[in-house]
């Protein structure tokens, strides 16, 4: 990984500036586009050294998809036994996890599927979200926090990062309700820029193809919705995360049911 971001970056000090709080959408449309080029050139260097060098591949995981299906079942299952987190602002969950568990199951049996999508893996970011990106001004001078890194389709970090720079996770339940969760202009403009570099990069045509499949960024989208709501599962001692997270996950169901689902 330390190869790739030397290769990516030009290695000049970083900037003394805070990172961005992806929970809130403070990043201009100038910014996700930047963001989204360098997510491609990521991929396209960890793809030609993967390549170069099959032994690569050992100090990185492979995508875990087909395990999420449990884990969010027992994230469920802990959360249903937890009265204090749904009465903090999760009225609606028991009624929920019906259709939400049954879309969980379907979203991540098709992705696991190899007949599914053919694209090369290269190694993912994994976490690609504005709390993760260092910029001087508009333009992306870092990447940090690889502790997510794993071998992978690139689709999985297009569709993740589309989410997360093309979604308002400031809203309270009340604007949630409204369905003014998505930000289509910060979502097509991270998708735009990211097919763009892509084409310039010039890579495998079943890469180019997969990426330009909507509806398989749809598909890895949701699954981004699904790694959102089970991290705000996770249990915290501390009020403040414990407001964030039900807010988070309130508005990545929210968004889910955006999602032509029911």
């Amino acid at each position: 990984m330390y190869e790739i971001c030397r290769t990516l970056l030009d290695c000049q000090p970083l900037p003394d500036e805070p990172r961005y709080d992806w929970t809130r959408p403070s990043w201009s449309v100038e910014t996700c586009a930047s963001a989204a080029a360098g997510l491609a050139q990521l991929h396209f260097v960890g793809y030609r050294l993967l390549k170069r060098s099959s032994s690569i591949r050992s100090e990185f995981r492979p995508t875990q998809i087909n395990t999420f299906t449990s884990k969010f079942e027992e994230a469920i299952q802990q959360l249903e036994r937890g009265s204090g987190l749904a009465a903090a602002g999760l009225k609606e969950f028991t009624e929920s996890t019906a259709w939400l568990r049954e879309e969980v199951s379907t979203t991540v049996q098709q992705l696991q599927d190899p007949n599914y999508e053919h694209a090369p893996h290269t190694v993912l970011h994994g976490d690609y979200h504005p709390g993760n990106t260092l910029f001087q001004g508009d333009r992306l001078v870092g990447i940090c926090d690889f502790n997510y890194a794993h071998l992978g389709s690139p689709v999985y970090d297009l569709g993740y990062a589309t989410v997360m720079f093309g979604t308002n996770w400031s809203s309270n339940e009340q604007e949630s309700q409204k369905g003014s969760l998505a930000l289509p202009e910060f979502q097509a403009s991270f998708v735009m820029a990211y097919r763009k570099a892509v084409r310039q990069l010039g890579p495998d045509p079943e890469w180019l193809a997969a990426v330009n499949d909507s509806a398989l960024l749809h598909k890895y989208m949701k699954l981004a919705c699904f790694l959102t709501m089970h991290w705000a599962l996770e249990p915290t001692t501390f009020s403040e995360q414990l407001k964030t997270r039900n807010r988070v996950y309130v508005n990545a169901l929210g968004l889910l049911r955006q999602m032509d689902v029911p």
